[in-house]
């Protein structure tokens, strides 16, 4: 069961957040230094909120477990 719940959180973490890597790195991307300050900043933003996102769905699904437990 234990196994299930962490790979079923790392799936919906990377349905939500792009790694890194996998971006690839063209104009407006926000971590090219040529990538205008508005762009890289909406980029940025947009990140942030999945983040958060990821995060709020990660402590639900934790306190299910622990409610469950």
């Amino acid at each position: 069961m234990e196994a299930s719940t962490n790979n079923t959180l790392l799936e919906r973490v990377e349905e939500l957040i792009q790694p890194p890597s996998e971006r690839p790195l063209v104009w407006g991307n926000p971590l090219l230094s040529v990538t205008p300050a508005s762009m890289a900043i909406r980029d940025l933003a947009v990140r942030t909120v999945a983040l958060e996102t990821a995060v709020r769905e990660i402590a639900n699904e934790l306190q299910r477990l622990l409610d469950e437990a």
